[in-house]
């Protein structure tokens, strides 16, 4: 009789601590993973264009142009860039990029438009209102393409990296060259260069469409050559804390 209680002691003190220690690891586990929920890191692009321009004089004026793009969760929020430009007496005294804010949840069809980050309204806006150049550029790059034929694909680890199409005609009003360049790293951004071209596992990240130099009875020149240039870039190596700590505030509320 001893003995067999001696024996259930030794068993139990085998097992308690064993079943201790799952409690514990599942604990840290639930701990873990929620702490990770909320300190999901904030997705940050940005989205830029090069048109080029012919002037009357036959010269080429380049208009630049950029979007800055936060992703979390599935909120997205677009810093929409204006100039502010401050006059005296027919004299630019200053003139900077400024920008004013819109955000949406993914897949809906309105959103809220603000002026700073302190000055939040609660009406909601159209999305494709607030974003119709960017929309613009995304049609303006898939008719482009839609008049060119690919003629040579570039693969990295059997994952494409390039295209490269040529034109189909020699018009004035259509590309002569087009340079696709495609990245892994931006899968889970919203926005698209061209949504025809996407491929499974890599989005496009840079479209550069070539011109080059022709005759055209609307020009009493030669249209000098010229190149139309948009981009997707990751910027998380300069995440701003303010927008970090507004979208996480805006979103959770």
């Amino acid at each position: 009789m001893t003995k067999t209680k001696q024996m259930s002691q030794i068993k139990f003190n085998y097992t308690q601590p064993l079943r201790w220690l799952c409690v514990g690891l599942i604990f840290f586990c639930v701990i873990f993973f929620c702490k990770a929920s909320q300190e999901e890191d904030i997705k940050n692009v940005i989205i830029s264009a090069e048109i080029p321009f012919v002037l009357e004089n036959g010269n080429i004026q380049i208009i630049s142009k950029k979007y800055k793009v936060y992703h979390w969760r599935n909120f997205i929020l677009y810093l929409l860039p204006f100039e502010n430009i401050v006059e005296k007496d027919t004299s630019i005294i200053s003139w900077k990029t400024d920008y004013s804010y819109f955000i949406y949840q993914k897949n809906n069809k309105r959103g809220v438009f603000f002026e700073s980050l302190e000055k939040v309204t609660k009406d909601s806006v159209d999305v494709d209102s607030v974003l119709q150049e960017l929309n613009a550029w995304k049609n303006m790059n898939c008719i482009l393409i839609s008049k060119m034929r690919l003629t040579n694909s570039v693969f990295n680890s059997k994952k494409i990296t390039q295209e490269i199409y040529l034109s189909k005609d020699d018009s004035v009003s259509s590309p002569d060259t087009a340079i696709v360049e495609f990245s892994e790293k931006l899968n889970n951004i919203q926005y698209s260069l061209c949504e025809e071209l996407e491929k499974k596992g890599t989005r496009v990240s840079r479209i550069k469409f070539l011109f080059n130099s022709k005759s055209s009875k609307d020009f009493p020149f030669k249209i000098p050559k010229r190149e139309y240039v948009f981009t997707i870039i990751s910027d998380e190596e300069n995440q701003s804390k303010e927008i970090s700590t507004f979208m996480k505030t805006f979103c959770l509320k």
